[in-house]
């Protein structure tokens, strides 16, 4: 990952997604998943606060580490209706340069 991918890219997403329309949209849409979840695309968290307490195990995929990290630290501080101990947020994937075929990690 470049500079922009680490430093500017997650921070502007955060900002750019914690908007009203957006949070209230994330609001009425997350609120109602129960069961088992799959996150793929987590960004920063913002979806952590709006889960109910009929969410039994929680799984997120995110290919950003500074996003991982925000997410991670937005799962601590959240709610208790997750349990922490059925939380996990993994890194998603490695990019794949199409023009190369090649690995980009």
């Amino acid at each position: 990952m470049n500079w922009y991918e680490r430093a500017v890219l997650p921070q502007t997403l955060d900002t750019g997604m914690n908007q009203r329309p957006f949070s209230e949209i994330r609001k009425t849409m997350v609120s109602q998943a129960h069961g088992r979840i799959l996150e793929i695309g987590m960004g920063s968290g913002l979806n952590f606060a709006h889960y109910s307490q009929d969410v039994q195990h929680f799984v997120a995929l995110e290919p950003s580490e500074k996003l991982r990290s925000m997410t991670a630290s937005r799962a601590q501080s959240r709610s208790p209706e997750v349990p922490k101990s059925r939380t996990r947020v993994h890194r998603a994937f490695r990019r794949i340069n199409s023009s190369r075929g090649q690995q980009v990690r």
